[in-house]
């Protein structure tokens, strides 16, 4: 091949190559870009030495030119056996893996780039000017021969087969786009083996050359068609790590494929990266709803240091109907429970005496029923005596005072589990889980001595007096209604007795008030 042929096929080649490289190093978050990246880096290095050794006439420096581009020859397969592996993700693969692989191609290349120049046990390198040009010619050493070049070869072979088992079993890279990496990958290695074995297939001309510019052209048109992830990326890695909450990609074996950045902010993660971790060992709470939801898009509440967590679960299967893997998506519910809580108590509490409504006095004590188990529960239900009166002779405001004050009298009076509810108007109601009847008999008492201590109100001091009646479970009822109308039966009855002279009514008289 002539020395101007060689020159254009070396500089488009080299141009091919750099270009390859900084169109990946543009497209860095897409998986396959980031790894090619550095194998056309390694191309574009390759290419380029190949260029300046065909315009060299030194000895000396077209040796050292040489070296360079035995020692990428090494190099290039490792590359591609990493851009392999980062694409099928195995979850056996670890680092020292990877340094292992890359030992004995790098300590030939290493060893190939110190060659002596007469030759050597990695490589002969001999020169002669033939018209006043320089031609060099070498041959590879026994260790090159026997060692660095099938070992090459066969990382080659590994990689092109990992490539393609991968483009069979997943989604995650096409067939296309495989062929054309192992086409990519074995093209310069078919030649190097043709030129080794003496084939002369195209007389004249560089043919390891030819392929790596038939390569990288190859590659082009692959990432150009946009068929490569370079596009992809934006509707998968970038997608997946912009998503503001946490994320993960779960094998079927529990290994974690992928894991966003929001991870972080899980209690059990920290900065630590997921990746290749197994998720039943840095969370058993996450493995454990990954396995029980079946339907796709399952949600599920976790519990335990994940309490007010969500979790949805969406499965994604193979061609078989296998389960491939899972994409977990946690989202953080504690704020939303939180307002969701003050709502409730909103609801629940009245808006003028800050005791509970007889929705919310209603809920605590099904709660309390609920778990009462062989205690008592007791309930008082409380009219004021003569607050009519207040609200007649001295407005509303002062009556609203009055209410007031009641509720704050009650409350100071009971125990951090009692609750003091107002029905409506004048009618207050105290509930008082786990009491004996001899214990609700003396609350009660307190409770009227409390509210019949003059109340000062708007620059009025005010006497009034409450009808208090009393109902206990199990021995007047286990529902909220039974209790509720024994109580307030015993409460009317006692106004009744007050209003006519006498002290109380009768502890069983448990008649409902009409009207």
């Amino acid at each position: 091949m002539t020395p101007g042929i060689a020159a254009i096929l070396f500089t488009l080649g080299a141009v091919g190559w750099w270009t390859l490289f900084a169109r990946m190093l543009r497209a860095r978050e897409d998986l396959i870009a980031s790894a090619l990246a550095w194998v056309a880096l390694v191309g574009a290095v390759w290419a380029t030495l190949a260029l300046l050794q065909s315009q060299s006439n030194d000895l000396a420096t077209r040796t050292l030119l040489l070296r360079g581009t035995l020692f990428l020859g090494m190099v290039l397969p490792q590359a591609w056996w990493v851009l392999a592996l980062r694409i099928a993700d195995p979850p056996w693969l670890r680092r020292w893996i990877l340094i292992a692989f890359a030992v004995p191609a790098v300590a030939v290349g290493i060893g190939t780039l110190v060659t002596p120049a007469g030759g050597g046990f990695l490589a002969a390198v001999s020169g002669v000017v033939i018209d006043g040009r320089l031609v060099v010619d070498w041959s590879p050493g026994p260790w090159l021969a026997f060692a660095g070049l099938p070992y090459a070869f066969a990382l080659l072979g590994l990689a092109a087969a990992v490539l393609l088992r991968k483009a069979a079993t997943t989604e995650r890279l096409d067939r296309a786009t495989a062929s054309t990496l192992v086409a990519a990958m074995l093209l310069p290695s078919a030649a190097a083996v043709a030129g080794l074995a003496g084939l002369d297939v195209l007389p004249g001309y560089d043919l390891t050359g030819l392929a790596l510019g038939a390569s990288v052209l190859l590659l082009h048109a692959r990432v150009s068609s946009s068929l490569l992830l370079e596009r992809r990326a934006i509707a998968y890695e970038t997608v997946f790590r912009a998503i503001p909450e946490p994320a993960l990609v779960v094998a079927s074996d529990g290994t974690i494929l992928e894991a966003n950045p929001a991870t972080r902010n899980l209690p059990f993660a920290g900065e630590t990266d997921l990746r290749r971790s197994n998720l039943l060992a840095v969370s058993p709470q996450l493995e454990s709803a990954r396995r029980g939801t079946q339907r796709a898009g399952g949600r599920r509440m976790l519990t335990g240091d994940l309490r007010g967590l969500e979790v949805a679960v969406s499965h994604l299967r193979d061609a078989d109907g296998h389960l491939a893997s899972s994409v977990l998506i946690v989202h953080d519910r504690r704020e939303d429970r939180a307002r969701e809580a003050e709502l409730v108590a909103a609801s629940q509490r009245d808006a003028l005496t800050g005791a509970t409504n007889r929705a919310g006095f209603e809920a605590a004590m099904g709660r309390a029923l609920a778990r009462r188990g062989d205690r008592a529960i007791g309930i008082a239900f409380i009219d004021l005596d003569g607050f009519k009166g207040v609200n007649d002779v001295h407005g509303h405001a002062v009556g609203d005072a009055v209410l007031v004050e009641v509720a704050a009298r009650l409350r100071a009076l009971v125990r951090e589990d009692d609750v003091v509810g107002r029905f409506g108007g004048d009618e207050f109601a105290v509930l008082l889980p786990d009491i004996t009847p001899v214990g609700l008999a003396n609350a009660s008492e307190r409770m009227r001595a409390a509210i019949e201590r003059p109340i000062a109100a708007d620059e009025v001091t005010l006497q009034i007096g409450a009808s208090i009646g009393l109902a206990s479970s199990p021995r007047d009822g286990n529902t909220i209604e039974a209790l509720i109308a024994r109580s307030d039966a015993r409460m009317y009855r006692q106004k009744q007795a007050r209003a006519g002279g006498r002290g109380t009514a009768t502890p069983d008289d448990t008649e409902p008030r009409s009207g």
